[in-house]
């Protein structure tokens, strides 16, 4: 009823809303601070938040941006010597203005910009999600966002529950930072999706490429970058409201923002948020997949004061999810289970849909606090400093244990603190750049049936990290990166053995370095070469794991000998963009010491909870290496082709074969049609995704063999028009448009089900 009630509103709107505002220009001129001795205002871009659209400065300064609907418009402002700028325009008419860039100070004449990002970027490649990409796909989760990125891939875990992948590498070797504070579930390991309202982080860029020296040792593969959007001060309470609708699940799933300023001057600003979601059961193109439900409602709450010397913010959400697991991956007996995997459907199908779900199921919290300072001492110097508190909380149901409905078969408990003081300077002496030092904590508790132990967790670092310019070409400045890093930490773990008490202590020490050199070339483009040094010690689930891990329906079982992952990482990226092409590509090398790595056994495990698969922790020598490549072309000036090619390679070095678990290769292209008109515009959009058969395979095989390629279709359209200062989209998006039954790789339940079949979604989403 809702998939009829979204459609027939689409339609009514596209049909019946009319022409009644003209287009506006807007027009910058940039003029730098009298501080900046090496810099140039025509390295300076704009992009739209909103849209994506990314707009250059020219060679005298100025920024030209053409036949602007009216309404208000969010901008990103990027220079190479400058902190990004956030600010809001509310467009009227054309206007013609100057953009004062300065090291602290940016102003627009009568806009004020209310906060204030401090985070570094690095001279490491980047890659920033467009907001359309975002919006389309938050409800079904934050690693279904990133997957739109090249590179990146999900790792799932049945259906609503998957983490991202970034060139190879997961789990632990990918770093997620929520309001820049990393976070801490990881530790957890790969059996839940994120706990982050996706909804809510609506600026999502991905670091590709060891960070680990801004970052901290966990950042081997990439670093995820997520935020809120910022806050603005428009002098008047304005928002966003969506609703959106997921066909496979017959999902509702909405989200509102409503923000404004709390005083005359602009100084205070503040947000609310909430959504939510209600799924029902998914389906495979032949049948249903019995038992997964999912039901999330958040809110978070933000609020920040700036003046011209210094500032605060504060942040707080709350995450609350509940979701079934596919019954039919939780087996009770051995003959079950090795029939369960040899068999093409489910052991037993389901057609009936529910929106409940029962035991095997998970419940999950997390509550999140952040409290942000920053002061300006001079035009030169700046100190930031936060802190931030996490709670997680996880109770795991099984099906096979007594009152599995009312007491969980297992809880968790994690704890984590994060503190940080980062010095940063602009231009000083010809550098820039930012140290620090940084202290986390975390505590894991569990009761019940736990695969993992308990543990107490400390890490500290401090940093140093340098950018400076060594020449100048006839295309731009050259721009030299040098970083350095130097981590402790400690772990004592507590598990019994034996009905013995056991409390082993670990102490990792290790420093790491980097240093990157980017050179502007032709065609708007620029070259950058990287090589770096990355460490991570082992977790406390990779040392002593042993036990059933819900999620994924697997028994694991730790290695307590493992040692530090060593990696040496190479990387080359390229970019160029003319009026109508535009290309990105990266080639990476990442050579591994004692790479550590979770294989198949071949083995099977018969518990009090069930019958399940046994996966082992190893350690080995190894490289992963690979490209990606990204390149848009503009058949016409209303037709865009876009196509995303990822090949990664993964080489175990000691053992003469291919790493198991490396995505295989994948193309996506699609070709879209954005006509615009005085204050609306059309989009319509179709594309395919073929991934192939993975054929590289370890000789010591797998519970199942690797699925077969296969190619998804979708299509997409959307209507976006503007009135008075409103903004409201309508959009439809198919995906696997003809409902193709295949298995992916990387899907850990690959084992017993295929993947989701044909799912129609629809989307509203007002900008008021």
């Amino acid at each position: 009823m809702l998939l009829r009630l979204s459609l027939i509103l689409a339609i009514i709107i596209f049909i019946y809303t009319k022409p009644s505002a003209q287009n506006c220009n807007l027009s910058y001129t940039l003029a730098l601070s009298e501080h900046d001795e090496i810099a140039d205002a025509s390295y300076a871009q704009l992009k739209d938040v909103l849209s994506g659209n990314v707009y250059t400065c020219d060679a005298q300064g100025y920024i030209v941006l053409q036949a602007l609907c009216p309404g208000t418009y969010t901008f990103l402002l990027h220079h190479y010597a400058c902190r990004d700028t956030v600010f809001m325009v509310h467009l009227t008419m054309s206007k013609v203005q100057t953009l004062q860039l300065s090291h602290y100070l940016h102003m627009l004449h009568d806009v004020h910009v209310t906060a204030n990002r401090t985070e570094h970027n690095t001279l490491l490649f980047t890659h920033t999600l467009s907001a359309s990409d975002v919006y389309r796909h938050q409800a079904s989760g934050i690693a279904a966002v990133l997957a739109q990125a090249p590179g990146i891939s999900e790792v799932k875990n049945g259906p609503g529950i998957s983490k991202v992948m970034i060139h190879g590498m997961q789990g632990y070797r990918v770093l997620m930072l929520q309001e820049g504070m990393r976070f801490e579930s990881q530790a957890w390991g790969n059996d839940h999706a994120p706990e982050m309202d996706a909804f809510l982080m609506t600026q999502i860029e991905v670091v590709k490429g060891a960070a680990s020296v801004r970052y901290g040792s966990d950042a081997i593969g990439g670093v995820v970058l997520l935020r809120s959007p910022q806050l603005p001060d428009t002098g008047q309470i304005h928002g966003s409201a969506q609703l959106q609708y997921i066909g496979n699940g017959r999902m509702p799933a909405g989200a509102m923002q409503i923000q404004g300023h709390a005083d005359a001057k602009g100084h205070i600003a503040w947000r609310l948020h909430t959504s939510g979601k209600y799924g029902g059961t998914v389906s495979a193109p032949l049948y249903a997949i019995s038992n997964t439900g999912q039901h999330e409602g958040n809110m978070a709450l933000q609020s920040a004061y700036h003046n011209t010397r210094w500032g605060t913010e504060i942040f707080v959400s709350r995450y609350n999810s509940a979701l079934g697991l596919f019954s039919g991956s939780h087996l009770a007996t051995m003959a079950d289970l090795k029939a369960a995997i040899a068999s093409s459907v489910p052991l037993q199908p389901s057609n009936a849909f529910s929106y409940q779900f029962e035991a095997p199921s998970q419940d999950v919290q997390h509550d999140f606090i952040k409290n942000a300072w920053h002061w300006h001492i001079n035009d030169t110097w700046q100190l930031n400093t936060s802190l931030a508190l996490q709670n997680n909380l996880r109770a795991e149901f099984d099906s096979h244990t007594r009152s599995s409905a009312l007491k969980p078969a297992a809880s968790y408990r994690l704890q984590g603190y994060q503190h940080e003081v980062v010095i940063e300077h602009q231009q000083w002496h010809g550098v820039k750049g930012q140290m620090g030092i940084q202290y986390a904590a975390q505590q894991n508790n569990a009761w019940g049936s736990s695969y993992m132990p308990n543990y107490i967790q400390h890490n500290g670092g401090l940093f140093a990290l340098e950018r400076m310019l060594v020449f100048k070409t006839a295309y731009g400045p050259a721009l030299l990166e040098i970083g350095s890093r130097l981590d402790y930490r400690t772990l004592q773990t507590f598990f019994y053995k034996s009905n013995s008490l056991q409390e082993p202590f670990h102490t990792f020490l290790q420093n790491t370095a980097q240093i990157g050199l980017q050179i502007p070339t032709r065609l708007n483009g620029r070259l950058l070469c990287y090589i770096g040094s990355a460490w991570r010690p082992p977790s406390a689930l990779e040392l002593y794991a042993n036990g059933l891990h819900h999620g994924v329906g697997a028994y694991e079982i730790g290695n307590s000998v493992l040692n530090s992952e060593k990696v040496i990482n190479f990387q080359i990226h390229w970019t160029a963009e003319t009026d109508r092409f535009h290309w990105e590509s990266q080639m990476y090398y990442n050579g591994f010491l004692n790479y550590i790595y979770l294989y198949p056994s071949q083995k099977f495990a018969l518990t009090l909870r069930g019958a399940y698969p046994i996966f082992e922790y190893a350690q080995t020598q190894a490289a992963i290496y690979g490209i990606d490549v990204l390149q848009r072309f503009k058949i016409h000036r209303t037709i865009l082709n876009t196509t995303q090619i990822t090949f990664v390679r993964g080489q175990d070095i000691r053992k003469h074969e291919p790493l198991i678990y490396m995505p295989a290769d994948c193309i996506k292209s699609d070709i879209q049609w954005l006509k615009a008109y005085s204050h609306a515009s059309v989009l319509m959009a179709c594309g395919a995704q073929w991934v192939n058969r993975q054929w590289r395979l370890p000789a010591t095989g797998d519970f199942a063999p690797a699925p077969q390629a296969y190619t998804i279709c979708y299509v997409n359209t959307e209507y976006t028009f503007s009135w008075a200062s409103k903004r409201l989209s309508c959009g439809m998006q198919i995906q696997n448009l003809f409902n193709k039954t295949y298995r992916s790789y990387l899907d850990r339940f690959r084992y017993f089900t295929d993947a989701l079949g044909r799912s129609v979604n629809m989307q509203l989403r007002l900008h008021f």
